[in-house]
C-alpha cells in the first residue's frame, strides 16, 4: 500500500484545481477557494511544484499559477517526487531476500 504525505496530497489536489482551468494563471486565494486549503499551504505547496517544473508562475495583477504541461502527461510518481523528493524501495533485510530472488517485504 502506498501512503502519500497530508503535502503530497495538497499538491494533487492544487494540480486538480489547476487542470480544470485549462491553462489560467490562478493566484493562491483562488486556489485556496477551489481546494478548501488554507492559503498560506496553497502557497507553499505551489513554490514547490513550481521549483520541481510542474507549474509555472506569473506575478501581477492576472499572475499566479499554471500548469506547464497537459495534466494527462503529469503522472503520480511526478506529484510524489516533487513533493517528496526521489523514490526509493526500503531495504528489507537479508533473511526476506534470502527466501525469494525478489526479496518480499511484509
Amino acid at each position: 500500500m502506498l501512503r502519500l504525505n497530508r503535502m503530497t496530497e495538497y499538491g494533487i489536489f492544487v494540480l486538480g484545481a489547476l487542470a480544470h482551468r485549462h491553462g489560467d494563471f490562478l493566484a493562491t486565494a483562488h486556489l485556496a477557494e477551489l481546494t478548501g486549503l488554507a492559503q498560506p499551504t496553497v502557497a507553499k505547496v505551489s513554490k514547490i511544484l513550481s521549483a520541481a517544473g510542474l507549474v509555472k508562475t506569473q506575478r501581477g495583477v492576472r499572475g499566479g499559477y499554471r500548469l506547464i504541461k497537459a495534466s494527462a502527461d503529469i503522472s503520480l510518481v511526478n506529484i510524489v517526487e516533487a513533493m517528496e523528493g526521489p523514490i526509493a524501495v526500503t531495504d528489507c533485510g537479508d533473511e526476506a531476500q534470502a527466501t525469494s530472488a525478489i526479496g518480499n517485504c511484509y
